[in-house]
């Protein structure tokens, strides 16, 4: 339609992709600071090992995903607080 040309420097979209999974990543540990949840370290895990695969490529964070995806089909309730479990 305007007949322009794609800016030669424009990023590619790997890029882009990458530092939106880098700053989604930064905010997921920000709002994971917070929380006392019990399957904290689990998640941390995935964060980590997702972020191995951003730097390297490398492809354990499936495994972490699939032990996350194990908790919840055996029942377990990942999001209950550990405080709550304390007081009992």
């Amino acid at each position: 339609m305007t007949k322009l040309e794609p800016r030669p420097d424009f990023p590619d979209e790997r890029s882009v992709l990458s530092n939106t999974l880098l700053v989604s990543n930064m905010i997921l540990n920000q709002a994971l600071n917070a929380s006392s949840f019990s399957w904290i370290r689990l998640v941390y895990e995935t964060i980590d090992s997702f972020g191995e695969f951003l730097g390297t490529g490398s492809n354990d964070y499936n495994i972490k995903f699939y032990n996350l995806a194990k908790l919840v089909e055996q029942g377990e309730e990942i999001s209950q607080d550990q405080t709550t479990k304390k007081g009992k």
